[in-house]
């Protein structure tokens, strides 16, 4: 004799007598309807007209265009240190 078809709910057999059988239609009617939503509907705020960029540099580029930008954070940072040395030495 087959086995019948599980539902959503993992302790639920169809026509079982476990005592919850209205909590086994329940729990199924919800999984069917939250896969009907799933598949129905797309909620993702995502603009269809925007153009993907792909980056076409090759690994040693994006090594070089680091380096340029570490760079002028340590200019940066020299700067303001600066900054600061003349401001506690003024006040």
């Amino acid at each position: 004799m087959p086995r019948p078809k599980k539902t959503a709910s993992a302790d639920c057999w169809p026509n079982a007598s476990c005592g919850a059988s209205s909590a086994c239609r329940a729990a199924d009617k919800a999984a069917r309807a939250a896969a009907i939503d799933a598949a129905a509907f797309d909620l993702k705020a995502v603009n269809p007209n925007m153009r993907t960029t792909q980056d076409n540099r090759t690994p040693a580029e994006i090594l070089d265009t680091i380096e340029r930008h570490g760079q002028a954070v340590g200019e940066a940072l020299a700067r303001l240190r600066g900054l600061m040395d003349a401001s506690s030495m003024a006040g």
